[in-house]
């Protein structure tokens, strides 16, 4: 009866193992790991043969995954590692066991060459300490960049400052500061923790230093207070600036050298040796 129960087993075992392989030809990677795992859990001995499907599989769904909103693939996903491992001996056996289940040489399934390609490629970031350092921050960028939401100079001022920006008004100390990007002067706004950090703009996508500036736009009484910049670009400045700091925000101020109709309508003295000046210079063909 076992050996009968036994031989049953490995039938379904072989059954799912080429539903497996099937789904795995047809790029449904998830189908795949599904029905490798069935069989694995069907006739246990054969756990070998799905640790080649599974490894295909799980490499090639991890290749999928971005961080973020970036287009950065994970890496640490590829060599199922935790996000910012700092132990190099982890990521090499983690290397070390991906390359034996993918070797060309024994594992001749369906893009197990692919699978292999993505390896290596994690292996060369994470295994370089500074290239590895630099994706590192990459990954940092992407996920500080989530606190920071994006405003538009070009947008209409609110009737009223958003509760963050309030807060900032009221308490000097708030846990937030306003930053703005220096080549597409979008404002952000991030926890006080990264202020003077270098940061990625979440709209031109340009490392910046996030220095502190003033808060975005609002409205006083119905009254703007605030002047923006169009395409871009500041038409002017105030006269009453306090500091010397750039921002891309300035105070509006009323201007002071008012003038009476009067004088603006007063016509200017006429000048009568200017009738007897010749505005027009012969240029002689010779020249």
């Amino acid at each position: 009866m076992l050996s009968g129960g036994g031989d049953n087993n490995r039938a379904e075992a072989d059954q799912w193992f080429a539903t497996s392989e099937k789904l795995l030809a047809s790029s449904d990677f998830h189908g795949a790991k599904t029905f490798a795992i069935r069989a694995c859990e069907a006739d246990p001995s054969r756990t070998d043969a799905a640790d080649y499907i599974l490894a295909i599989a799980d490499t090639l769904i991890a290749g999928e995954i971005t961080i973020g909103d970036s287009k950065v693939t994970d890496w640490y996903a590829v060599l199922r590692l935790s996000r910012l491992t700092q132990n190099p001996e982890h990521v090499a056996t983690q290397y070390r066991r991906l390359t034996l289940l993918l070797n060309l040489n024994v594992n001749r399934l369906p893009f197990a060459d692919q699978a292999l390609k993505l390896v290596s490629d994690a292996w060369s970031i994470l295994s370089d300490p500074p290239r590895k350092s630099i994706y590192d921050r990459e990954i940092q960028l992407s996920q500080i960049g989530q606190f920071g939401q994006p405003y538009n100079q070009s947008e209409q001022f609110q009737d009223s400052p958003l509760p963050s920006q309030a807060e900032t008004m009221e308490n000097p100390t708030a846990t937030s500061f306003w930053t703005a990007c220096p080549y597409c002067f979008s404002l952000f706004e991030y926890p006080k923790g990264y202020e003077e950090c270098t940061l990625r703009c979440q709209q031109c996508r340009k490392a910046f230093e996030a220095v502190k500036t003033q808060t975005p736009p609002v409205e006083s009484n119905g009254e703007g207070v605030y002047v923006g910049s169009w395409a871009m670009f500041p038409v002017g400045l105030t006269s009453h600036a306090k500091t010397s700091n750039w921002s891309p925000i300035s105070h509006l101020s009323v201007s002071t050298g008012k003038r009476s109709c009067d004088q603006q309508s007063k016509a200017l003295p006429r000048n009568d040796d200017a009738d007897d000046v010749d505005i027009y210079i012969t240029i002689s063909d010779d020249d």
